[in-house]
């Protein structure tokens, strides 16, 4: 590395820390601003600890947002830095090109490219289902009532409320339905509980109705009394039931977050359900997410190295140009694919490559 890029990367990398903290404050005081009414309106959670896992969990996703869009700024830093410091001619008469100045900037928006792929695989899939909680527990009421569900193992449950801090039921009544369709059991509980190590629920103080092969209600008569319904107490440890519920299919599906699966999980999904538009949208964004990055540089560095002025607002002004451009074309593009009103693969991977192909014509056509 020559000493050249070794001080050009110095400024580059202060200015990435630099705005990442300043994006990340913002970001923290004005959505903290707007939702501190609805934390404190909270009553079943603890306020600080709630409120620091409802921002922890969301940092990764925060940084799939602003990562993007970090080279860029940072660029734009370092070079108004460079030419208010009158630091850029002598570069160039040095038979330096601006273009060669710039590489230690692509190179970094490919890192940056890396990390946000890796962020979307490996790290958001795993905390959507606690962001989606946290964002229901606190956009929603943390109780819900009259719940109604089904799952593969013919359980058809009933919950009076549930608590979605907790992860707790009042009121439960589970109908067992057999392959034949023939009614197994009726089950009533107080209260069920979410096991997390065994991952069931557990009922508890209640009982259990069973029925016969024929789902006929088995009857018993003790000796010198009339005919009476065979009850099983469920046990003092509780019972534990047999089902594919987990505490996600009784979520609203309430979020504003957005949805992220992981490479895995989108193709188990395309294939039970081939072509569905906002999947395969979702699958072509695991590639052009990341490429944000060094698609926004190639496109705003032009403008901002051939800026004669060294205003830092007027770099700054172009770069949220740049910016909003790419990223309305971009999202728009991919909402009418979900919608099923343009192609997937058009959705997709048009932004990146109209706006990708106009900042490589323009970044090689840079004047030195």
């Amino acid at each position: 590395m020559k000493l050249l890029d070794r001080y050009v990367l110095a400024i580059f990398l202060s200015a990435i820390v630099v705005f990442l903290l300043a994006f990340l404050s913002l970001f923290l005081v004005i959505d903290f601003s707007s939702k501190l009414a609805r934390f404190l309106t909270l009553r079943t959670v603890a306020f600080l600890p709630f409120v620091a896992e409802y921002y922890a969990c969301r940092v990764p996703l925060f940084l799939m947002y602003v990562l993007p869009t970090l080279p860029l700024f940072a660029a734009m830093f370092t070079m108004i830095k460079l030419q208010k410091t009158n630091e850029v001619m002598p570069i160039v008469a040095a038979g330096v090109s601006l273009r060669r100045v710039a590489l230690p900037f692509v190179v970094a928006s490919m890192v940056a490219a890396a990390a946000i792929a890796a962020i979307d695989e490996l790290a958001l899939p795993p905390l959507m289902q606690r962001i989606g909680e946290t964002d229901e527990i606190l956009l929603t009421e943390e109780v819900s009532f009259s719940r109604v569900l089904y799952d593969g193992r013919g359980n058809h449950v009933w919950v009076r409320a549930y608590d979605h801090v907790r992860k707790a039921m009042d009121g439960v009544i589970v109908t067992k339905i057999s392959p034949a369709l023939r009614q197994e059991a009726y089950i009533t509980a107080a209260r069920a509980h979410w096991d997390v190590q065994r991952r069931a629920w557990v009922l508890n103080d209640g009982s259990m109705l069973p029925y016969d092969a024929d789902g006929n209600a088995i009857v018993t008569a003790p000796p010198g009394e009339r005919l009476q319904r065979k009850v099983v107490p469920i046990p003092a440890e509780g019972y534990v039931l047999d089902s594919d519920i987990i505490p996600e299919d009784l979520q609203r599906k309430f979020t504003i977050s957005g949805q992220s699966y992981s490479l895995r999980e989108l193709r188990a999904r395309l294939e039970k359900a081939p072509g569905e538009p906002r999947l395969l949208v979702l699958l072509h964004s695991k590639f052009t997410t990341p490429l944000s990055s060094v698609v926004l540089l190639l496109l705003g560095l032009p403008f901002v190295v051939q800026a004669r002025g060294k205003s830092f607002f007027r770099g700054l002004t172009l770069c949220l140009i740049v910016t909003g451009a790419y990223y309305v074309a971009h999202l728009g593009a991919m909402e009418l694919g979900k919608a099923g009103r343009v192609d997937a693969n058009l959705s997709a991977w048009a932004a990146p490559a109209l706006f990708g192909l106009t900042g490589l014509t323009l970044f090689t056509r840079m004047r030195s």
